[in-house]
Formats: structure tokens, sequence, C-alpha cells
């Protein structure tokens, strides 16, 4: 009975290119090797429960996956035993079908299109060598066949076993002769390579759990028929016998099916017959046999495929335990060959650095000489085109020698097309800027063959070449094989990011780094020199988190390292993480902690503040190409992040310092809020360290809003200051004859937070790739002009050009109507559905002076504060392009002027739109800011605006992933001074507002009626 209990398993597997080396008779160290012909292997070593546990997770629908278990009637899996299906339980238990039968159906009848078997029932990649779950892998490992003195190569577990050198399993290892088992338990004899040839009273736990995955070329002799050394003929044939799963394939097709948990059964293929036969048991009863020259087989032409290359492919499992046997034994026509062959060093191709590669050619020349002195070019030969051990074209040489290859493909020269005995060249070439950083490794398997680099003197740079020399005591077919192994060197790429809010982030700082399949984990953080945050690694280590802990104002650094497990050397490298701010920056107005007493940090909050709303625990995105725009804000419908501080005590005070050239403060607007005043001061660092603060501005605001209750109004702003830094302080203003009082303080953006920053540090670099670089910021109401300030244009004029515009296409200057915030133009077109020539389309038109398409990008703050779908046309270079939009949040657009400057946005719908700013960035520092004014020429293209040719499939929607650089910026709805209450207030330079939201609601009331 076959038993199978332990904790590890292995699956030893004969994967690559079947090959054979004779080892030459000339050295005293190599003769007790001299009489076997190695085959090169693969062999995995398997953790048992982990691979089993990994199997079971694949199961459906009730569908039990292969087990490797004790062969007994349940598998314990993580400590739970599982009831065995008759593919998992030894054939010959009491009760079954029968004493050590062959379980048929546990695989398709075909390989994959890369080779690969293909099996009927869950399991976690038995043969896969991409997947490393349970398992680790040893490759090119060489396995001792003999030869009898009728030409049969044979292994036999029953004359002697073999292990890994040391007892150490290795790459490249040569397995070695060990003599007859003293593991098994019949004294026969076992094939046990991971296990120590000692005695089961000395190991009483030995290693079961091998497979082998085989791969063998041969040709199909006329008739099936080898012609032996006497010139007999011996039917060609292959023989298996052994224990447990074998499945044997020949092109692909599945000729052999001796599956399950058995005793050994034995196996054999006929090819002069035509005959696959299977033998139940250790006698020649209970025989199946397979007629493979049918359709549904090889086919019925396939026995007069003489010249073409086949394969025979051997798959074995050890699945059981007590005993291990194996013996194979065949006189497959082998002939002399020669094999180039282009391996991949990385491991897991399935990794998406390495995927990109797999598709790379490369180029190879060959040449043959007499005298190792004299080379000819291998012109206009045939060879068979291999991958992953199934033939996939054929090809010819050039007259130059030359051929392709891609990665894992071997191009094999055979019969006619080869002739041993002479010393053949294969040289690859390198091209003088490879797209990619790599180690080159050359290798032959013929003994006694050479390896050089020749630089230079083939003409080409880099030129590898491997010379096999000529070998005159050779008997048996000759096999030349050529490896050109090409191992990537990982690579890690310094990170950016730019972050326009002061949220978390998590940086996936592997992103950008050329791993070719090392594991994707950041092993620490070795320097951190961040200021403004805080920096660690996430809980599964695939990212870091950053932090911001302040208000930024200057570039954190950081470096972390990755352990490169996958690569010819392991090593540990490391690479730089930079995080700095946009040119704008929001912070939420919990941004800090309620007790925070240092306005650098964050706001200081006097006594009488309280939070209204959850805030929301959020991470930011870590992309840069999406300025403005965040998923944690894109559903914010009241407060910015859900909540505010709010405060009804008069005289309570916010005080926080920024640095940069402006600051909004966003604000909740109804009729029970109350006004506030403020005070913007300079600070200014001394040499001796201490700190001038001096006053600079006041302003005072009511906050007042008689028509609704509005979220996230920036009623505060000081814009186009001078870089430096500035404290803040926000006092509540009750207005008790009112009975109103309260302010809500919902966040604050800052602008340009580093300056203006140079090209070269890592801050203007970071900019300019994002297409951010000296971003000016212009708001458009500031300075617009309409009828009641200019009658016509005849002369340039500094601001930008209100429009009202019939659909007969006479432009006027419009007298803009006051219905919206100071800080932005709102443009409400009529429509008449029934009478187009009653429109009356309503739009903004400037020309940005200086303006250089070669140095400049444009982007327009476009917003629709009802929320409803609203269609705007714009400039699009010589052409015009719709823009549709249904947002209450301000983002950016980007659109492009024409050649020379000028820009037209049109409301061409209803409802209303809201226009806040432009913004200018520029690759070059431009010499002077930027202004938008009115021209002539201006008003000639807005005349021809509407018989321009509109620009196709560019419509740009109000979504994450076609919004373009942008940052989200509310501009200020109103700045001034507001009505003096009673209450006591600080002495400031306020004037009267010129604008009330009386007034304001009033003409939008008025402009509804029309």
């Amino acid at each position: 009975m076959k038993y199978l209990k332990k904790t590890l398993s292995f699956v030893l597997a004969f994967a690559m290119m079947f090959t054979m080396v004779i080892v030459p008779k000339t050295s005293v160290s190599e003769a007790a090797a001299s009489d076997y012909t190695y085959f090169d292997t693969t062999m995995f070593n398997y953790d048992t429960d982990t691979f089993n546990a990994a199997t079971k997770a694949l199961e459906k629908n009730g569908q039990q996956g292969i087990y490797f278990n004790d062969g007994g009637m349940t598998t314990n899996i993580s400590n739970i035993p599982v009831n065995n299906k008759n593919y998992n339980i030894w054939t010959g238990q009491p009760g079954k079908n029968g004493k050590d039968y062959a379980y048929t159906g546990l695989v398709k009848s075909d390989l994959d299109k890369s080779g690969n078997i293909q099996f009927n029932y869950p399991q976690a990649g038995i043969f896969d060598t991409t997947k490393t779950t349970g398992k680790n892998t040893y490759t090119n490992v060489k396995m001792p066949f003999k030869k009898d003195s009728d030409g049969y190569y044979y292994y036999d577990s029953y004359k002697y076993d073999v292990k890994f050198p040391n007892n150490k399993p290795a790459n490249n290892a040569k397995l070695e002769d060990e003599g007859l088992s003293k593991l098994s338990s019949d004294g026969k004899g076992a094939f046990l390579p991971f296990s120590k040839n000692t005695s089961r009273n000395v190991d009483s736990n030995p290693i079961f759990h091998f497979g082998m995955d085989m791969s063998v070329k041969f040709y199909m002799p006329e008739n099936g028929q080898i012609t032996t050394s006497d010139g007999s003929k011996k039917d060609m044939t292959f023989e298996f016998s052994g224990d447990d799963d074998v499945w044997v394939f020949v092109d692909g097709k599945l000729v052999l099916d001796i599956g399950g948990i058995h005793n050994a059964i034995k196996g054999d293929i006929n090819f002069n017959k035509g005959v696959a036969t299977v033998y139940k048991g250790q006698t020649n009863a209970s025989v199946t046999t397979t007629d493979i020259y049918t359709s549904n087989v090889l086919g019925t032409n396939w026995k007069n495929e003489t010249n073409k290359v086949h394969t025979l492919q051997v798959f074995y499992l050890e699945r059981g335990r007590g005993e291990s046997n194996c013996k194979i034994k065949f006189n497959l026509e082998i002939k002399d060959q020669l094999q180039v062959t282009k391996s991949l060093g990385n491991k897991a191709e399935d990794d998406k650095d390495l995927k990109a590669l797999l598709s790379n050619r490369f180029n190879f020349k060959i040449y043959s000489s007499e005298d190792k002195t004299n080379y000819t070019a291998y012109k206009n030969k045939k060879y068979y085109i291999y991958k992953n051990g199934s033939q996939t074209g054929i090809g010819t040489t050039g007259t130059d020698g030359s051929f392709t290859l891609g990665f894992n493909e071997t191009a094999l020269f055979v019969g006619s097309d080869f002739t041993s005995g002479k010393t053949y060249k294969v040289e690859e070439i390198v091209d003088d800027n490879p797209t990619y950083t790599s180690t080159w490794q050359t290798s032959s398997k013929i003994p006694g063959s050479e390896t050089i680099e020749d630089k230079g003197t083939t003409g080409q740079k880099d030129a590898i070449i491997t010379t096999a020399k000529k070998e005159s005591d050779k008997t048996e077919a000759a096999n030349y094989e050529f490896v050109f192994t090409n191992t990537f060197n990982a690579s890690l790429k310094d990170d950016v990011v730019v972050l326009d809010y002061g949220k978390p982030v998590e940086i996936d700082v592997l992103s950008n780094d050329v791993l070719y399949g090392s594991t994707r984990k950041v092993k620490d953080i070795v320097e951190n020199n961040c200021q403004n945050g805080t920096l660690e690694l996430t809980a599964d280590k695939s990212k870091v988190k950053y932090t911001p802990t302040r208000y930024m104002n200057s570039v954190d650094t950081a470096k972390y390292s990755v352990y490169l497990d996958k690569i010819a050397n392991p090593t540990t490298e490391t690479a730089n993480v930079s995080i700095m701010p946009a040119t704008s920056v929001y912070y939420e107005d919990d941004f800090g902690t309620d007790d925070n007493s240092n306005p650098n940090v964050a706001i200081v909050w006097s006594e009488g503040w309280n939070t209204d709303g959850k805030s929301q625990s959020e991470t930011q995105s870590d992309k840069n190409s999406q300025y403005g725009w965040d998923d944690s804000y894109k559903d914010d419908t009241g407060y910015s992040n859900g909540s505010a501080h709010v405060s009804s005590q008069n005289f309570a005070t916010a005080t926080f310092r920024f640095t940069g050239t402006g600051v909004d403060v966003y604000s909740r607007t109804n009729e029970g809020v109350g006004k506030i005043s403020t005070s913007l001061k300079k600070v200014t660092k001394n040499a001796d360290g201490t700190e001038t603060v001096k006053a600079i501005k006041y302003k005072s605001i009511d906050n007042l809003s008689i028509s609704g209750d509005y979220y996230q109004i920036p009623t505060l702003n000081y814009d186009d200051l001078n870089y430096g830094t500035y404290e803040v302080t926000i006092k509540v203003i009750t207005v008790s004859a009112e009975n109103r009082g309260t302010y809500y303080l919902d966040g604050i953006r800052v602008y340009n937070p580093l300056g203006k920053v140079d090209a070269n540090p890592v801050a203007g670099k970071a900019y300019k790739e994002a297409g951010e670089s000296n971003a000016q910021y212009i708001q458009v109401r500031k300075d617009l002009l309409d009828s009641s300030k200019v009658q016509a244009i005849d002369t340039d004029i500094q601001g930008s050009l209100f429009i009202d515009k019939s659909e007969e296409g006479i432009t006027n200057i419009g007298t803009y109507k006051d219905y919206g915030p100071k800080n932005e133009v709102y443009l409400k077109s009529y429509i008449d559905k029934s009478d187009t020539t009653k429109n009356k389309i309503q739009g903004v038109a400037f020309n940005i002076n200086g303006y250089n398409s070669d140095n400049n990008k444009v982007f327009i703050g476009l917003k629709s504060p009802t929320g409803k779908e609203v269609t705007v046309k714009v400039t699009s270079g010589e052409k015009t392009e719709k823009i549709k939009l249904n947002s209450a949040a301000d983002l950016y657009y980007q659109i492009t002027p024409d050649t020379k400057g000028n820009v037209v946005i049109e409301n061409m719908s209803d409802n209303l739109l809201s226009i806040t700013k432009v913004r200018i960035t520029s690759k070059v520092l431009p010499t002077n800011n930027f202004a938008l004014t009115s021209t002539p020429e201006l008003m000639s293209y807005v005349n021809t605006f509407d018989a321009l040719q509109e620009k196709q499939d560019t419509n740009q929607k109000d979504t994450e992933d076609t919004l373009d650089k942008g940052d989200v910026d509310i501009n200020n709805p109103g700045d001034n001074d507001t009505n003096k209450d009673n209450s006591s207030q600080d002495n400031n330079e306020q004037t009267k507002p010129d604008n009330t939201w009386n007034k304001i609601m009033n003409s939008i009331k008025s402009w509804f009626r029309r």
C-alpha cells in the first residue's frame, strides 16, 4: 500500500530542451561520469500544505482539486481533514475498482499553445514555472541517463538513485549516481532525489512527492524503425514504468494516460505499430491500447512526416508515499543538431516590466569552420523555431548567416542542414543603443567549448560569440547548444509627487520602478528629511504614506529601499521620493488640531469654535496629472470633506500663516451669518532669528446671503502679494441688531507656496513635467469691460470683454448684469427654441498679451452653479470646441487660443455658467506677467467666431478621467468692506461695499423675468 504523509512535497520537472552532452573521457575527475548522458531538467520543491491550500482555494462548484497526500481516504489541509475523491486515493485501497489501476481523464487531450499541460481539475500550478506559491525552482539541473548495448537510453531507479551534490538543491547542479537507494521499503531501490541515501532507520521521513516534465525532440524514421549499429531494424519505442501520475504527449497530443495514485504501472508507445499501450498492474493483464495514427490523436499522415522535428513530452508526478520508482527507456531517433536559444534570465515572466520586453527580437549570425581560424557564413540553412517546447515555425539563415530570435525561442539546425565535427561560432549582434539595461551571459553545452566576447573584430559593437570545439571521439549524435541569456537588471526611479490638497496620500513609489519580476515591496525608509509631514510604509509595504502636518512651503525628501530578489545578483537598491506643494494647495479647516498653538502649522483657534458635520478620513490621489480634482471631493455637496468649524461668539478668532502670493478662505453663507473683520500681516525673519510682524491690509466682509444657503464660497481673498510669509487673522463679528453672527470656516487655499521655482531644481522639474511651470492666475471678473465702461474698441484696452451676441451675428459690448458673486463672471444666454433669430448669446472675449503657443498652456475655470448641464463654446486654435459640464465645482479645462492669443467663451445654453479664472503656464519664465486685453483685432475675431469650423470629437467631460491639470479655485464673492455694525470693530481701512447680496438677487430675479 502507498502512503503519503509529510510536511513538504516536491515536484521534479524536466523542462526546457532535451539535450545530450557527452562528457569527454579526458580527466580523472570526470572519468566516473563518462558512462552517462545528461538531460537538462527544472526541479520544483513544494511545500505540500501550502500548495494543497492554494489548490483548495481554486475549487468551485464542489469540484475537488488534485492533492498531494498519503494516498488515504482523507487529506489534511491546514489541519482540516478533507474527504478525498477517487483520483486523490491510492487505487489499491480495499473496496476500490481493482488493484493498481490508472485513473484517466485528469488532464485535457491537448497541451496549450505554450506547451503546458492543461488539467480538468483545480490545481495551483503543478507544472507552471511562472507560479511560485509554495515552491522553489531549480533550473538547468542535469539528470544522468545510461545507454545500453542495444542503443536504448534509460533511467531505472531499481538500479541506481540520483541525488543533488551534498544533498543541496541548486540551479545548474549535476545529479550524482548514489547507487541503489537504501530508502526503499522493499529493498528494490527508489527514486528520491531530494532525500539523503540513508536507511529508513536513519531517515524515517524521506522526501517523496516529485515529478517530471521532460521534453524530447526526435525524428520519425521510415516505417517507425531504427537502424541499429549492425544494420538490423528495431521498432522505435518509448517505455515508462512507475508511479504515480504519468501523461505522455507527442506533438502536443495525449498518447499515454496513466493518471492517479497507484503502484508502478507500465506503458509504452510503438511508433512502428502505431499503438500506445497501458498495462494496468505489474503484469500484462488488463491491457488498454490506443491507435495513435487516428484523426483524434496524431493524425493519419503523422507517420509519414519523416523530415519534421517532433516532440515527445512526459509529465510525471509522485503524489503518494511509501514507494517511489521510475523507469524510462527509449530509442527515439535523435539526429545531429545545433540549437541556439535566447533565454530570459529573470523569473516571473508575468511581471508587467518583463511583459513589455517579451516581444523584442534579437539578431544573430552563425558561422562554421574546419580549422577554427577561417569562418564562413552558415548561409541558406533551414532551421526549426521552437518556443517553450513547441515548434512555432521554420526559418532560413541569410546569405551572411543571419537569423532572429525572441525570448524563450530556439533555432534548431538538424539533419542534412547541420554537420557535426566542425567548429561553430554563434554571434549575437548588440545594438549600439539598446533600450534596456542587461547582463549578458552565454553558454555552450558542449564540453571544451569556448565563450568569448569579440569587441569590434566583426564590425559590430559588443558582439557576443560562443565557439564549440570539434569533438573527434563522439560516437552518439552530436548536440551543440548555445544559450544566450539576457538577465535584465532592475532599476529604481526617483519619485516626485505634487500635492494640491492637505490630505494624506499613499504614494506608489514602485509604479515607475522597473523591477523585472522582483517582489514589489518597499523594504524600508532609509533616509527621512521631511519637514512638512510624516512618511511611513503602508501595512502591506507596497506604498509609502505621506501625511502633511503643517502648511507646506518647501520640498520634502526621503529615500526608500527595495530588495531586488529576482535579478542575476540579488541586492538592495534605493531611490528618492520628493513631496512638494502644487501651485495652489487646499487645506481643510481641521487640517491641524483644535489645541494647535503654532499658526505656521495650521489654524490657531480661540475659544468659541465648534465643528459642524463629520470629517471624512480619506486620502488624496498621488497622480500629478489632475490638479484640482480628487475623488475624495467629487461628491461633496455641502462642506468640503464633510465638516467645517463654526462660531457665533463675538470676537472669536482664527489665525494662520501661509507662505505664497495669495490665499482664499472658504465659508458657508446664508441669512444667519454675520460679519468678519480680517487683517493681513507680513512676517519677516530677522538675521538674529527673531520675527517682525507688520500689518499691511485690513478687510471686513459681510457674509450675508438672503437668497439661500451656499457652501464652499471663498468669501475672503488676499491676492497679488509679493512672495513671502503672511499671517491672517479672522475675527467673528456678530450683528446683534439683525440677530445674526455665525461664521463658518470650511478651508483655505494657498497660492504659489514655493514662489517662482527654477527649471533645474526638483520642484521646477516636477512642475515642468506636469505642465504647471510658472503658473499665473488671472481673475476674469476683476477687469471685465462692458458698455458702462467703454462704447467701442478702437484701441488696445486693459481688460476682458463682456459681449451680447444675437443669432444674426451682431456683436455688442454688453452691460454686465450683477447676478452672481462679484468675483465670478456669470453668463446666461437667452435661447428661443422656436425662433433662433431671437437667441441672445452671452460670452466673454479677451486677448492674452504675450501668448506663445510653443511656450504657454491656457486653462479656464468653468462651473455650473445650479448643477444643470451647460454647453460652452470656446476657442480651439483656428477652430472652435464645445465643452459640456454640469459640475458646480470650479474645474479647469484646457483651451487653445488662436495664433494671436485671442479667446472667446460663449454660453450656448439657457442655464447659468460661471467663469472664474484663467490659468496660464509657461515652459520658460516670461519676462512680464500676462494680462487680458481687448483690441480691435479681437473684436474682428469675435464677429467671425460663430463661422469657424468646430473641432470634432474633443468634447471634454466633467469627469476625473478627462479633466486636465487644474486647481479647483473659487474666487472671492465679496472682498471689500461691509456695512458697519454697532459692535466694536478694529480700526482699519474699511470702505463701503459696492455690491450687496440684495442687489445681486434683484438682478438675478430681473434677469430670469426676461
